[in-house]
């Protein structure tokens, strides 16, 4: 006896999987121009790599002698795959499975994927065509409650944000869940003229009064210029070439360094239009990102967010190979000064590379920041004010604290588990990476400026491990101030 009858039902079964919501449903998808998940999977991933997880997740019906008589698929497809070489972790919508909706998926394969990723601190790749997750009035029907605010897994994508490389890509239309994912990326991608997002789609926003098509309300041009997408390509070809190139300028986690790209460029170039690149009038405006292709390795430039904060320029671009952070200034807009949406794409922009490890490079012509009724309109003294330290060390007379927070670390501040996950967005702080964030330099001033004499010289500071939820609590005269969890030490600081 064997288990090849075993085996051939499961082979009848992921066979019924790869029909996803049927050949009428396919062709819908194709003829709305979009490809369906799993031709979406094999053109971004290597040949031959993907290998899916959970393929025989769904539902299931079965006559009175137990045998399959319909099945239907999760619309959820996740797996491992490798991308240019390189392994990473793909999940996606199956927008022909109750349109891709996160009110009718099975919630533990979306977990499963991103929990996969962040323990492998393997990259991961949201290819996104889906709405709801608050819940539905069918959730509310039949659980009496609808999914928020504590949205089941969420808080992996919060802890995956300050850990692996996060692509969003948005292939069709978005609200709800799938627009929080797209979101909560690292860079996100819409497609011109089939990609729409928005937090509820043109039916409700009727009801307002407003009657829009999906890109008069959520269009790519809207959302670029608003900064909640960094980018929008001509198809999802594109997309797929842009989440790649992106990829090769980042680690695989905060625990690896930038990989070396291709040194094609000698370092020993001069390109002697850099000699009139910029004008003598002050007043007059030039090219930066002429300049921005000269100095840094020719064609290496990647640009993200050029519709938001268009006073800087952003991206990644590689010196000798390595990759680096680049910020520029554009005269041609504000003469460079930054108003409110710049300052919070600068902000947003060195998260990531201080998260990532990447060296910035910053090519500086601001005048300042922009004055005028209009920038106080759109509040610039709110935006450039300090907001969420990546690993700021607070050093008060007796205490101690790593915080990630949007207002000054202190230990009578609220310590909600919640809103602590909602700030911390880019900044876990790992045990491995406490030196970097600063600990031996603090140190070491103390006992220069402050822990001159003897008794001061006896005081001890005891690093605690970091919390799950970003906080890294230091002791000091071993008095635990207002310690939050139960920690252990892990190293001493004399």
């Amino acid at each position: 006896m064997d288990w090849q009858k075993e085996l051939d039902e499961l082979r009848r079964r992921e066979e019924l999987a790869s029909q996803l919501g049927g050949p009428e449903r396919v062709k819908r998808q194709h003829d709305g121009g979009r490809l369906t998940i799993l031709e979406r999977v094999a053109k971004l991933a290597d040949p031959g790599s993907f290998h899916e997880i959970g393929k025989i997740a769904g539902s299931a019906r079965y006559d009175a002698n137990n045998d399959l008589v319909a099945f239907t698929p999760s619309n959820f497809v996740f797996g491992r795959a490798e991308v240019d070489g390189r392994p990473v972790v793909i999940g996606g919508d199956d927008f022909t499975v109750r349109g891709g909706s996160a009110d009718a998926t099975i919630k533990g394969k979306h977990n499963q994927c991103e929990r996969m990723a962040h323990d492998l601190r393997l990259p991961l790749i949201r290819l996104v065509e889906g709405s709801g997750g608050g819940g539905s009035v069918k959730t509310i029907e039949t659980t009496g409650r609808a999914n928020v605010p504590g949205v089941d897994g969420w808080e992996w994508v919060v802890q995956n944000m300050a850990t692996i490389p996060r692509v969003a890509l948005g292939l069709g239309s978005v609200a709800g869940l799938g627009a929080a994912h797209l979101a909560a990326a690292h860079y996100s991608v819409m497609v011109k003229n089939l990609s729409a997002l928005f937090v509820a789609g043109p039916p409700v926003v009727e009801r307002l009064g407003q009657k829009l098509s999906k890109n008069e309300l959520g269009g790519w041009e809207i959302q670029l210029k608003a900064g909640a997408v960094d980018d929008a390509v001509d198809s999802e070809e594109e997309a797929f070439e842009r989440a790649r190139r992106f990829l090769s300028y980042f680690p695989s986690s905060i625990d690896d360094l930038p990989p070396r790209g291709p040194r094609g460029d000698d370092p020993q170039r001069r390109d002697p239009w850099l000699f009139e690149a910029i004008p003598h009038d002050p007043r007059k405006p030039y090219k930066m990102r002429r300049i921005v292709e000269s100095v840094m390795d020719q064609g290496s430039f990647f640009e993200v967010a050029p519709l938001y904060g268009r006073s800087v320029i952003t991206g990644y671009a590689r010196l000798d190979g390595w990759p680096v952070a680049l910020m520029a200034s554009d005269p041609y807009f504000y003469g460079g000064a930054w108003p409110a949406d710049t300052c919070q794409k600068v902000e947003r922009f060195l998260d990531i590379a201080q998260t990532f490890h990447l060296p910035v490079v910053y090519l500086v012509d601001c005048p300042g920041f922009l004055i005028g009724l209009d920038a106080e309109r759109l509040a610039n003294a709110v935006a450039i004010r300090p907001q969420r330290p990546c690993h700021r060390l607070r050093d008060d007379r007796h205490w101690m604290l790593f915080a990630v927070s949007g207002r000054e670390a202190s230990p009578t501040h609220d310590r909600n588990p919640q809103h602590v996950e909602i700030v911390r967005r880019n900044v876990l702080v790992r045990e491995r990476h406490l030196a970097r964030a600063g600990i031996t330099e603090c140190v070491r001033e103390r006992r220069q400026q402050r822990w001159s004499d003897a008794r001061q010289r006896d005081h001890r500071a005891l690093a605690a491990k970091p919390l799950q939820h970003g906080l890294t609590r230091v002791v000091v005269d071993g008095v635990d101030q207002e310690r939050v969890g139960a920690a252990k030490p892990r190293r001493e600081l004399r």
